[in-house]
This record gives structure tokens, C-alpha cells and sequence, in this order.
């Protein structure tokens, strides 16, 4: 086994023959460092001459092998934070290139919508001022799921969600049943009741009347 060694021209050969196998080896392992410096814009001076394979006088192995690794870490360090800012900006963007939420999203999307509409049929059911007008609806539990079903379709599809309402228009849905005025305005009481129930915020109540107000217009009086 080779002896440790005990100075610094000792480590220099130590280095060459035990770690790189011979100054040939050596020579190259630190020409590829120099490539490899060269391609990042440092300008480095390797140990050993490209051409005779032989050390520079000096400063010797140790202390140039030390710099080329110190100056590789600079390298890596400073790729390494171009990578973290450049993903932060990608993130920026994504960020700020996203929509704004629809109102479908705001409501909380289509199991919310529902929750809204079965405590708003609740509270018509309850009404007496307009209840009479879906005593036979409210009597046929499958007739109410499905006037629950598109109900929750139309707010859906009012608000910007997915669905799609397949049910008829309002001015044919409601022919013939003499909704007045005062009717009107207590469904929509009703429907702002529901609505604080499930708390929805003011400014998306008044948003999705905007929406819905349109339809009185089909409704009363006919």
C-alpha cells in the first residue's frame, strides 16, 4: 500500500498517480474540466499542460484542483437560481393568466347551486301567499325532483357552469297560471331567503338577479 503523503508536493503526486492513475490521465481528466469551464465563461487554468501532460510549476494540484471545484459550485449556484427565479415567473404568469371565477364557481359550483334550490322549494312550499300555485307539483315526489333537477339546471347554466337547461321556456312553462306582480316578488323573497341561508355573498345574489330578473317579464301575467 502507498504511503500517505506528508507534504504538498507529495499530495501533487499522490493526486496524479493514485487518484488519476499517472500524469497522462491526470492531464486529461483536467483538460475535460477546462472544456467543461470554458463552455460556462470561466476562464480556468488547469494543472496540467495539454500538451506535455506535464504539472505546472505552479500553483500545484491541490490548490488548482480546490479552485476548479469552487468555481464549478459558483456555476452550479448561480443555474441553480436562474431555475428557482425563471420558475417563479412562469408561476407569476400562470397566475395572473387565469380567468376571474364565474359565478357558477363563486356559488360553489352545482352542489351548492342544489343545496340553494331545495331550501329555496322549501320555503315556497311554505309560503302561503304562492304556494298554491305548486300544490300539485309539491304532492308528486317525482314531478319535484325533476322540477328541482332543471331549476338547478337553469341557475346553472344563468350563472356560466356546465349544464345545460332542457326544460321549457318561461313563457310557455307559466301560461295560463296568472302570476301577478306581487307573486313574483315573493318568489324572489324567497329565493334571496335561500340564498342568505346558504350564505351566499350579497354581491353574487345580486349578481344572479340580474341574471334571472329578465325571466319576469315571461312570467307575470300570463
Amino acid at each position: 500500500m502507498a504511503e500517505a503523503p506528508t507534504n504538498r508536493g507529495q499530495v501533487d503526486r499522490f493526486v496524479q498517480y493514485h487518484l488519476f492513475g499517472g500524469r497522462s490521465r491526470a492531464a486529461s481528466f483536467c483538460a475535460g474540466l477546462e472544456d467543461i469551464a470554458n463552455l460556462n465563461g470561466l476562464r480556468l487554468r488547469t494543472p496540467f499542460d495539454r500538451g506535455t501532460g506535464r504539472p505546472f510549476p505552479a500553483p500545484n494540484i491541490a490548490s488548482r484542483f480546490e479552485e476548479m471545484v469552487m468555481k464549478t459550485r459558483s456555476v452550479r449556484l448561480v443555474l441553480a437560481a436562474f431555475a428557482l427565479c425563471a420558475g417563479v415567473l412562469l408561476a407569476s404568469f400562470t397566475l395572473v393568466a387565469q380567468p376571474p371565477n364565474t359565478l357558477y364557481d363563486r356559488l360553489g359550483g352545482k352542489p351548492a347551486i342544489a343545496a340553494v334550490v331545495d331550501e329555496f322549494v322549501a320555503r315556497v312550499a311554505a309560503d302561503k301567499r304562492i304556494n298554491s300555485f305548486f300544490a300539485g307539483l309539491a304532492s308528486d315526489p317525482s314531478r319535484l325532483a325533476a322540477f328541482k333537477g332543471k331549476l338547478v339546471d337553469q341557475i346553472c347554466e344563468a350563472s356560466g357552469g356546465p349544464c345545460k337547461y332542457t326544460g321549457k321556456d318561461m313563457s310557455s312553462a307559466h301560461e295560463g297560471m296568472g302570476i301577478t306582480e306581487a307573486d313574483f316578488n315573493a318568489l324572489v323573497e324567497d329565493l334571496v331567503g335561500a340564498l342568505d341561508k346558504c350564505k351566499v355573498a350579497a354581491e353574487d345574489q345580486q349578481t344572479l338577479l340580474g341574471v334571472l330578473g329578465p325571466m319576469k317579464k315571461d312570467i307575470v301575467g300570463k
